[in-house]
């Protein structure tokens, strides 16, 4: 142990003689590049959570071999060798080599720039992540309360309660609350709130239970922090029925006091504004609204008694006047003759909006009529325009302005629209299964595609979306898939004279004309009981060639102001009519309703 040094400066200057202070910089910077990596792809390559303890300890394994191996021996021109002791030393000191030097030199930049590199990405990264968990921290899910009573006609207590929270809780801007089609689609579901805050990214989620005795209300309620899985809220309320605003209004307030929100006066009183003082229109409302919900012609049929109910019991009540143009508007899309409801429709949005101008929904049920009836595409954008002001969150006054923009030949606005429009109600199938018509009427088929089973995926049973489908199919000139989706819907809902005409046309265009016919006498047939939309059979005529009668019920459809002919000249004119868009006569329909091509 001759060569041992005898103090630390002499150990120092040995340690540098055998390069093992270069070895441990070098080493150090390669390991901490190394950590960095593995921390940042580690979970983008799914590796399990033990990767990183596994990384360290081989680093730390080889850098106490690394320094050993420095130690003992070294690498020059004539390969690795054992260092010499000192005393083995030729005493006259033979300078490195210049280009040996630099290699160090180099090594030792590089190793500090990547770990400036890696330390101010991580900085940045901590920045982003910090802003990230701030919008988080202020994120909230409302889940469907249980109906603990077992009575079917007590169930809309359990979806209304909840969804008018939502609707309070959201015209709060700093607060991200996730919208009722989402978290309604965990009313049955088994998953724990942990599940479900992670897959919502939300932070905060409310449960509940309703249950209805007698007179009596009882509501539970408690407010749980997914991150430490532990509650930060909870009340019962056991009061009368008539005091059920009153319950709303308190369960809202505390869960707004509960969340790091620090909410101005103005603010806090948005949470608790009323639209009526009679508890018997509040209920009405509140049962159309659970039936608004549903999206089908029995649900917009009944919550349209229940709103003009609602109105008989509070004429002022202006939430339910513009509840009940949003029954009118929808409605109307599927009717023959729309004029007569369309009328009510203007006439009760028109009244929501004198008793309240600041009514999103009734600004853009106006909007709606101005649109697909008066063909007013100017008011119409107004009233859209009107309605997202007042309510940036509204997710269908988006849906209907792109629906606009679209048939005007707007289409990049259309899909920025409609994307927003998913984006504040991503769980909507009405928004998704649009959204991917929209991606067709602007001419990318495949994203409508992808689109529309996205949509499929989502709701299984929803039919509009494999009606879509199939209209898609058709345009790409894909028949027999288009039948095969047509068919699907008729098993699904009947054969309703929408199924029947475009059916009716696919046949015509592959070639299979006696089905076609077919197709047309059942559409006679349903027209001998009912009202039947002169488009349909327009289309079924087109298909087969005989333009005058197609020009004929396009005539009458257009006489009679039906929903479909804005849709059908507006942005669908090339995908359906191809042959009758050489005929002179053709112009003259989209000059009668406002479009320019």
């Amino acid at each position: 142990m001759a060569d041992k040094p005898d103090n630390p400066f002499k150990f120092w200057e040995e340690l540098k003689r055998r390069k093992v202070v270069r070895v441990i910089t070098v080493y150090a910077a390669a390991a901490f590049v190394i950590l960095e990596l593995v921390d940042i792809v580690a979970p983008s390559l799914g590796l399990p959570a033990w990767t990183l303890n596994f990384i360290i300890v081989l680093l730390c394994v080889g850098f106490i071999l690394s320094i050993i191996l420095s130690w003992v021996y070294d690498v020059t021109p004539e390969g690795i060798q054992k260092t010499k002791s000192v005393s083995e030393q030729v005493p006259a000191k033979v300078p490195e080599k210049p280009l040996k030097i630099l290699g160090w030199k180099i090594a030792t930049s590089v190793s500090v720039v990547i770990i400036v590199g890696l330390i101010v990405f991580n900085l940045a990264s901590s920045r982003k992540q910090d802003e990230d968990l701030i919008v988080l921290e202020k994120s909230i899910a409302v889940l469907p309360f249980q109906n603990s009573s077992h009575d079917p006609n007590m169930e809309f207590l359990s979806k209304e309660i909840p969804a008018n929270i939502i609707n309070s809780l959201s015209r709060l801007p700093n607060l991200r609350v996730v919208p009722r089609t989402t978290v309604f689609r965990y009313a049955a579901t088994e998953s724990d709130l942990v599940t479900i805050g992670q897959e919502l990214e939300v932070i905060y989620v409310l449960t509940g239970q309703v249950n209805v005795i007698g007179e009596n209300l009882i509501i539970r309620a408690e407010l749980v922090n997914i991150k430490n899985n532990s509650q930060i809220w909870g009340d019962r309320f056991e009061r009368k029925f008539s005091d059920l605003l009153k319950i709303e209004e308190q369960i809202t307030r505390e869960i707004s006091e509960a969340l790091p929100l620090h909410l101005t006066g103005k603010e806090k009183a948005k949470l608790v504004k009323r639209y009526t003082e009679n508890i018997e229109a509040y209920r009405a409302y509140m049962e159309g609204r659970f039936w608004w919900n549903k999206r089908s012609q029995e649900g917009f049929a009944k919550a349209e008694i229940l709103f003009n109910k609602a109105i008989e019991i509070d004429p002022n009540y202006a939430l339910a006047y513009a509840g009940l143009a949003e029954c009118y508007c929808m409605l109307s899309m599927h009717l023959a003759k729309p004029e007569p409801i369309i009328r009510q429709g203007r006439i009760v949005a028109e009244k929501a909006l004198s008793i309240d101008e600041t009514l999103a929904e009734a600004h853009a049920a106006l909007g709606w009529i101005k649109f697909a009836y008066d063909w007013d595409w100017l008011g119409a954008e107004r009233s859209f325009k009107q309605a997202i002001k007042l309510n940036p969150r509204y997710a269908t006054a988006y849906n209907w302005y792109a629906a606009l923009l679209s048939i005007i030949n707007r289409h990049e606005e259309a899909i920025r629209f409609m994307t927003l429009a998913q984006e504040y109600d991503p769980g909507s199938a009405i928004i998704n299964r649009d959204l991917g018509i929209f991606y067709a009427w602007a001419g990318d088929f495949e994203k409508a595609v992808n689109q529309l089973q996205f949509t499929i995926d989502m709701d299984p049973d929803f039919s509009p979306a494999y009606f879509l489908m199939g209209v898609v199919y058709v345009w790409m000139k894909k028949y027999d898939l288009a039948i095969e989706y047509f068919k699907k819907v008729s098993v699904m809902t009947g054969d309703f004279f929408d199924i029947i005409g475009s059916l009716g046309f696919t046949y015509a265009k592959s070639g299979q004309k006696e089905a076609a016919l077919s197709e047309l006498k059942k559409l006679e047939d349903l027209a001998k009981n009912q009202d039947t939309r002169a488009s349909e059979f327009c289309l079924i005529h087109s298909g087969l060639g005989n333009n005058d009668q197609a020009f004929k019920w396009l005539d009458t459809a257009c006489e009679n102001h039906e929903f479909a002919v804005v849709v059908l000249l507006g942005c669908e004119s090339e995908l359906w009519f191809e042959d009758l868009l050489l005929d002179p006569r053709f112009k003259g329909f989209l000059t009668r309703i406002g479009i320019e091509k």
